[in-house]
């Protein structure tokens, strides 16, 4: 009779806790729950900064091809000076016919001062296209412009991983009532708490306990029952419901 009761108590907590949404067959439908709204937001800023900064890349790349194209198969030399220099690069004046034209480039191997001469190579038809005789800008140049698209490109599907992984377990996760073990607070750069990680335990439909942690929005005492969900041939991957970005229908 205890025993009874005892499986009724926890067939009726386990109700209480799992939300009717998730005891339906599977495969269940999704839905983007809110912050599945903001990851979606943030995966299409992403790629919209991801895409816009690789045309830049690509026409800077174009225009140095050029620029380097044009200064070797036509090109003058003049003498012009070093009117500012920096850590990393220097800039150079020089006149052509009379008209004043600025330049700059990197500074490799040799050392000017300002106001020392520089040869100058530059276009006839157009002396702006201009870059120091027998200097030319290394191969890296050329790609470093590429190194950020493809950051935001690789944080982009970053993104899109998860929240593929988190459609998953609500699409074909089984639902399991946790215990809370250990509630830790993260805290932002302001120095406030900005959130928690919660560290859980569960047994699965077999009988296996199992470890998780999980992100958590509010506080969640030691002890505490929660709703999780895991695969149920990789049962270590799971997480709570409600750090989800997806809701099931």
């Amino acid at each position: 009779m205890g025993e009874t009761r005892s499986g009724l108590n926890m067939d009726i907590a386990r109700e209480s806790i799992i939300p009717r949404e998730l005891t339906g067959q599977l495969p269940r439908r999704t839905r983007l729950a809110k912050n599945g709204v903001q990851s979606a937001m943030v995966l299409a800023i992403l790629l919209v900064i991801a895409i816009s900064s690789m045309i830049w890349a690509y026409m800077n790349a174009m225009q140095l091809t050029q620029t380097r194209t044009a200064l070797r198969q036509a090109s003058s030399e003049v003498i012009g000076k070093v009117d500012k220099r920096t850590k990393s690069e220097f800039h150079y004046s020089f006149v052509v016919s009379g008209k004043p034209f600025t330049g700059h480039a990197s500074i490799q191997r040799q050392t000017f001062q300002v106001s020392d001469p520089i040869a100058i190579l530059y276009v006839p038809t157009n002396p702006s296209i201009s870059h120091p005789a027998g200097w030319e800008e290394p191969t890296l140049v050329v790609w470093f412009p590429f190194f950020l698209p493809i950051l935001f490109l690789l944080i982009s599907v970053a993104v899109r991983i998860s929240m593929r992984i988190d459609q998953r377990l609500v699409v074909k996760g089984i639902p399991a009532v946790a215990v809370v073990t250990k509630c830790i607070e993260r805290y932002g750069r302001s120095g406030q708490v900005n959130g928690f990680t919660i560290k859980y335990e569960f047994r699965t439909e077999d009988g296996m306990l199992i470890n998780g942690n999980s992100s958590s929005e509010s506080r969640q005492e030691p002890g505490a029952s929660i709703c999780i969900l895991y695969l149920p041939r990789k049962p270590k991957r799971n997480q709570t419901y409600t750090s989800l970005c997806y809701r099931a229908v």
